[in-house]
């Protein structure tokens, strides 16, 4: 039975072009099956990293203002009433149209109601203007949410609703899906370049600061675990700062850069584990990615990792000391607990160090 019936499929993904937007989007044009070709706007940026199939009709959209101006008004003046726009840029297209509108929702920050004070400026004015956007664009018009988790469908249940938005405009779906959908493990003879490995970009909410302050308390205490991170090239002053203690402090850390899909995969074969301290996910794909290498995970206790993940430590994000225990736990090297003495030997204990 062919689901769409006649009707046409257009993918709306003119940003996406690294990190995990760039892994979902190929996921999803390799994943195409329909017979009707899929119409797609992408972002030239991603050009020569996709792998597009024959039944797939490209509009490149440069990475320019005005580009994606006239790539929004070509959507508008392409598609009709039978057609489905599925967006992959988290927002409803800029103009209204006839068509059935689809998002795929995969950015947390936009709907959360945390400051953005400590993001640098760059990011903190273009989260703000996106977070407005997205209300803008979303309050009236008819849309269908897909996103991947349980606690992303709660979070943007309770955006829509703060929002001021009727029950009869929204709808949600949780379709999560591994982009890759192979299972292939690269771990062999458990011989491990390094301890841990964090594979994130530095935004603030991957709460990279404190990870790093954990591991200098692991110093202070006669450890030093071995970190690969994956910093790309718009992390170089956060990479100046990391690297900067870990020289003053001996730190075993070390950056990989931005890899190739197929590069990370074996890069997680070389750990021990997979340590994952972020404060926010909409799916947080390296804890899949880990989970298919059947890689230990070491994480933040929070919603979003027990949702697509089975941890085997997990800590307080907001607390380098709770990330460095549980860091111990993991390497077996568990910090004494205080020992709980009685009232007599409170007494005499103060007593005696008393003067």
């Amino acid at each position: 039975m062919n689901v769409l019936a006649g009707r046409r499929l257009v993918l709306y993904a003119p940003n996406a072009h690294i990190g995990g937007s760039l892994v979902l989007l190929q996921g999803l044009l390799q994943g195409w099956y329909a017979d009707p070709p899929l119409l797609a706007y992408l972002d030239q940026r991603a050009k020569n990293k996709l792998l597009l199939k024959k039944n797939i009709e490209v509009n490149w959209v440069k990475p320019t203002l005005w580009s994606r101006f006239c790539a929004e008004i070509s959507l508008k003046k392409t598609v009709g009433a039978s057609d489905i726009i599925l967006c992959l840029h988290n927002f409803l297209p800029l103009f209204s149209n006839t068509a059935t509108n689809v998002v795929f929702f995969h950015h947390s920050l936009l709907i959360d109601r945390s400051s953005l004070r400590n993001f640098d400026a760059h990011t903190r004015l273009r989260l703000s203007i996106e977070r407005v956007l997205l209300i803008c664009l979303g309050r009236k018009r008819k849309a269908t949410y897909v996103v991947q988790t349980d606690s992303m469908r709660r979070a943007l249940n309770l955006w829509i609703t703060r929002t001021g938005r009727t029950p009869d405009v929204w709808s949600i779906l949780i379709i999560p899906f591994n982009p890759e959908n192979k299972v292939i493990s690269c771990r062999v003879n458990n011989k491990f370049k390094w301890d841990f490995i964090y594979v994130a970009h530095g935004h603030w909410h991957k709460n990279h600061h404190n990870l790093i302050a954990a591991w200098s308390l692991l110093a202070d205490s006669g450890i030093f675990p071995s970190l690969a991170l994956t910093l790309n090239e718009n992390d170089r002053r956060l990479w100046d700062k990391i690297n900067d203690v870990a020289v003053r402090k001996n730190l075993a850390i070390c950056n990989l850069g931005s890899r190739p899909q197929t590069e990370l995969i074996q890069s997680y074969g070389m750990a021990r584990a997979l340590i994952y301290p972020s404060f926010s996910e909409s799916f947080g794909l390296p804890l899949i990615e880990a989970s298919c290498q059947n890689l230990p995970i070491v994480a933040s206790e929070l919603d979003f990792v027990r949702d697509v993940c089975m941890p085997v430590e997990t800590f307080d994000p907001h607390s380098p000391v709770s990330i460095a225990r549980a860091v111990r736990r993991f390497l077996q090297d568990a910090e004494a607990i205080v020992p709980v003495e009685t009232p007599a030997v409170f007494w005499k204990t103060m007593l005696q160090n008393v003067t």
